[in-house]
């Protein structure tokens, strides 16, 4: 692999959150994390004031690598309101994620959710991980404020750690969901695409859609998240670089 993949730091190739559990400092294993700060140059932070919902740093965790552990109950990680800012002016979206489900819990358990805009608890964005009895992938969104919730086929297994990839092409009208960079699923939402009302997020998360639902029994180690979405090649760049890391077989 290409010395440039194993350095790479996504944030100085436009990721507004480049969370990397590896460049956690300060924190002792098998305690509780409150702020997750992105690497450098990204400027949006994941963080849980509140001590019981927290999840719990564990080094190593994933292939001799740490990641966050997030325990089904209440743990989640936020971001600030308004994190992304997905208004009618975004065209794409893509986000990329390090992560493992290790059990069943919530039907839906989610990696990576953003809000919608109207409701703080209804999916805009989000890469979800079916609970453990039945071990897939989908992605989620909506187009548009006020339409139907938009869900990929499945892309494949999180029981073992897993690079899961989801990209919203609004301008396109397509959304689509990968893992370990096979082929993705691909879906083609309606009404036409486009944000509106230009509503801005509400909410995004880590690890659950909120406190008391869409919660994930598992790990992530790795989240970066691209607006607008990268180039074919700048993400297979960067999907490299996460497999290099966490010892992850990706194409």
């Amino acid at each position: 692999m290409h010395r440039r993949n194993r350095h790479l730091n996504p944030a100085q190739a436009g990721a507004q959150i480049a969370l990397d559990a590896r460049y956690i400092t300060g924190q002792a294993d098998n305690t509780t994390l409150q702020t997750w700060t992105s690497r450098s140059v990204a400027s949006l932070n994941a963080a849980q004031a509140t001590s019981g919902q927290r999840p719990t740093y564990r080094n190593p965790s994933i292939n001799g690598q740490p990641a966050l552990v997030f325990d089904g109950s209440d743990d989640n990680m936020e971001f600030s309101g308004d994190a992304l800012a997905l208004t009618n002016g975004a065209s794409s979206i893509t986000a990329l994620m390090v992560c493992q489900n290790t059990g069943a819990g919530d039907s839906l358990q989610y990696g990576y959710f953003t809000s919608n805009g109207l409701v703080s608890t209804s999916n805009r964005f989000s890469s979800r991980l079916v609970d453990g009895s039945i071990q897939r992938v989908t992605g989620s969104f909506r187009s548009v404020d006020s339409d139907t919730n938009v869900v990929t086929a499945n892309a494949g297994s999180p029981a073992n750690p897993c690079i899961v990839s989801i990209a919203a092409n609004y301008s396109g009208n397509v959304f689509s969901s990968g893992v370990n960079g096979a082929t993705a699923t691909t879906v083609s939402p309606s009404p036409a695409a486009g944000l509106s009302p230009a509503t801005n997020s509400v909410n995004t998360r880590i690890g659950a859609a909120n406190s008391t639902t869409g919660r994930l029994v598992g790990k992530v180690a790795m989240l970066f998240v691209m607006k607008p979405s990268p180039s074919t090649s700048l993400m297979k760049r960067i999907r490299h670089h996460m497999a290099f890391s966490y010892k992850i077989a990706s194409q």
